[in-house]
């Protein structure tokens, strides 16, 4: 893994993440949009090991708390359940586009309401219509979320990361 890589597409998955670019994008009254850090997220911790996984997941968790509303609860859910994907990504078969938006809706939807759960704890604020905000940001990030993951694939070289259909 190469972590000034990492850092450098980390910053610019943030930046679009979470500046008006991406409010084009934005459905609806929800501000329903892809969550571009956790495709980033699963991507990565598909094609390292879980100690490399484990700190990446508290690095990106951290980015998406500095770009939030507060700080903790990204760290905290993206760190535990990135970890918990880490474990378990030897079982998953992620070479197709169908079980890439699977696996990053089962993420995104887990992730997305742990978050709130503990934004709730720490600031006893709740958004509206929590549930419906949370299965179609899951639902959004699982349909751009491949396209996305066959440009990283396309870029993976900077990770350090090898094609294993390139080299037939």
């Amino acid at each position: 893994m190469r972590w000034i890589s990492f850092i450098i597409t980390l910053l610019f998955f943030t930046v679009v993440g979470s500046g008006n670019l991406i409010n084009y994008f934005s459905l609806g009254e929800l501000n329903i949009k892809p969550q571009l850090l956790i495709i980033l997220l699963i991507f990565l911790t598909s094609h390292v090991n879980s100690r490399d996984a484990t700190m990446l997941c508290f690095t990106i968790g951290f980015f998406a708390d500095v770009s939030g509303a507060t700080v903790g609860p990204a760290m905290v859910a993206f760190g535990l359940w990135g970890y918990l994907f880490s474990t378990i990504k030897e079982m998953l078969v992620l070479n197709r586009m169908r079980y890439q938006a699977l696996i990053l809706f089962l993420f995104s939807a887990i992730s997305l309401a742990t978050i709130e759960a503990l934004t709730f704890f720490k600031t006893g604020q709740s958004s509206p219509r929590i549930f419906y905000s949370i299965i179609l940001n899951s639902l959004y990030t699982a349909l751009v979320g491949p396209i996305i993951w066959k440009a990283l694939m396309s870029i993976s070289f900077i990770f350090g990361f090898t094609n294993p259909h390139k080299r037939r």
